[in-house]
């Protein structure tokens, strides 16, 4: 190996390893390189290397809506909020004994899935009533076969979008509003990396 491509294995890594080590999806690093936001990311070839020192970048986010969506109920209210804070969410409105609540949940980005949760709860279960306890190997075996099997790993751009299309028509948005909203939330899609 000549000691120019020893330098450059030495001091830069791929988009595949910086994709590992900063847990964002490769398509996403491409593009800010693309776009200069990767200080010293350079073209060899075909291929983009980026300096092994580099900070994670911040994916540049845009929060405003380009058309002004008013809210009508409380739950519109509370999903707009979040949608114009980039917050992935779930809404609902909740009657109890005549009163109604708004009920809201917010889920990070790349966090437990619905799927693990639910089989956390199930484990925690077993252990309390029945004393089966996984050993932390195997709980983390079963949580990686969940997590690959989840709706969020399954979560394609377009079914993305589809379920924000029937999540604001179910909170009551005007179809011109439902467009407006998807616009904005198609700016927060991220493919799940396991």
């Amino acid at each position: 190996m000549s000691d120019d491509k020893n330098q450059v294995v030495s001091t830069y890594m791929t988009v595949f390893e910086a994709s590992e080590k900063w847990k964002m999806h490769q398509a996403n690093i491409v593009k800010l390189c693309e776009d200069g936001l990767i200080t010293g990311a350079a073209k060899l070839g075909d291929k983009w290397i980026i300096p092994k020192d580099a900070a994670k970048p911040i994916i540049p986010t845009t929060t405003s809506l380009s058309k002004p969506v008013k809210p009508k109920t409380d739950v519109q209210r509370a999903a707009l909020e979040h949608i114009e804070k980039g917050e992935n969410f779930y809404t609902r409105e909740m009657v109890v004994e005549g009163k109604t609540f708004i009920v809201h949940s917010i889920f990070p980005k790349q966090g437990k899935t619905i799927e693990e949760r639910w089989t956390s709860i199930v484990l925690n279960r077993l252990e309390n009533l029945e004393g089966i306890k996984l050993n932390d190997k195997e709980r983390k075996e079963l949580m990686l076969k969940v997590r690959k099997s989840s709706s969020a790993a399954n979560m394609t751009f377009d079914k993305y979008i589809e379920y924000y299309r029937k999540l604001f028509k179910d909170y009551g948005f005007s179809d011109e509003d439902i467009e407006v909203l998807l616009e904005r939330k198609s700016q927060d899609y991220e493919d799940f990396i396991l």
